[in-house]
């Protein structure tokens, strides 16, 4: 058996040890990127603690109301360059919060709930925001994934746009030039802002991207190519593991595939199957060594392994 099913069958055989946040992230990646069978069971009796009981417009109403307006506290990621700008977009972390759930419950449950958003927030006032980001080029940078996801689950999820022009994604990829590559928070950054592009634009992992837009992405990899192999110490296995997922749903072979996989094949954990960071400069952050801090980073190995199953 190889390490990423080893993986897999390690993470279900302890699944009571890992948060339902992380049972349902963890699940949700792989039935969308495998159709794995346990995920896929996982999801289905999960439903009713997903869904708002009793399932109602009301319930739904008060469910994303609660998202938008007590949104869980920031992460410390970058906390120093970002925060300046959370406190400039009060509202981002909760709409994007609530967009996220209108698409899983759209994606995996089948439940429309945007009728319902849009009696919070109007569409007007939703694209406005967004507008307000786009013209906001160094907010865009820092925020990085929090701006990435917004427009895009707002344009191809929640607004259902899912031509070519609906988002500007050269435009997307010029506000990336402002990067400071001589920093190692910017370049997290990067990675994070290049991967979200893609991962967010193939609905994560559930639509494959559209052709037209193949090259634009092809060409952010190949921009992080350079930046991974360049920084390769600087930059955490989540990191590097993203932007091999954001590879493998664009048909990108990238330079440094087997450099990452070998970084992977000498990070297990000493407390069980998974992977933590031991080689790079985020090795000293014990509080992503755990099973259950440590999700991330291996759900994104175990998708980087294989191609995706449609």
């Amino acid at each position: 058996m190889n390490l990423a099913d080893t993986i897999r069958n390690y993470y279900f055989s302890h699944f009571d040890e890992i948060s339902e946040t992380k049972q349902f992230h963890f699940c949700s990646r792989l039935a969308a990127w495998d159709n794995d069978p346990q995920a896929l069971e996982f999801l289905i009796t999960y439903k009713e603690k997903y869904l708002p009981q009793p399932l109602t417009q009301e319930t739904l109403r008060e469910t994303l109301k609660g998202l938008i307006d007590n949104p869980p506290a920031m992460p410390t990621n970058a906390a120093k360059l970002r925060n300046v700008y959370f406190d400039k977009y009060p509202w981002l972390r909760g709409l994007e919060l609530a967009l996220f759930r209108i698409r899983h419950w759209l994606v995996i449950y089948n439940v429309d709930a945007r009728p319902v958003l849009f009696d919070l927030v109007s569409r007007r006032q939703l694209i406005a925001y967004k507008d307000l980001l786009l013209q906001d080029e160094e907010g865009m940078r820092f925020l990085s994934t929090y701006a990435v996801n917004y427009i895009y689950l707002l344009e191809r999820v929640v607004l259902g746009h899912d031509h070519a022009d609906a988002i500007n994604v050269p435009a997307l990829a010029r506000i990336a030039d402002g990067y400071d590559t001589g920093d190692v928070l910017h370049l997290q950054l990067l990675v994070y802002y290049f991967t979200h592009c893609i991962i967010a634009d193939s609905n994560f992992y559930e639509e494959a991207i559209l052709p037209e837009l193949l090259p634009e992405y092809k060409k952010m990899l190949e921009t992080l190519d350079v930046v991974i192999d360049t920084n390769f110490k600087s930059l955490s296995l989540d990191t590097k593991l993203e932007f091999l997922v954001s590879a493998r749903i664009c048909g990108y072979r990238s330079l440094v595939t087997d450099k990452i996989f070998e970084e992977c094949h000498a990070s297990n954990s000493p407390e069980g199957t998974f992977l933590i960071d031991t080689h790079n400069t985020f090795a000293d952050r014990d509080d992503k060594k755990s099973l259950d801090a440590s999700e991330h980073r291996n759900v994104l190995y175990i998708m980087a392994c294989q191609p995706q199953i449609r």
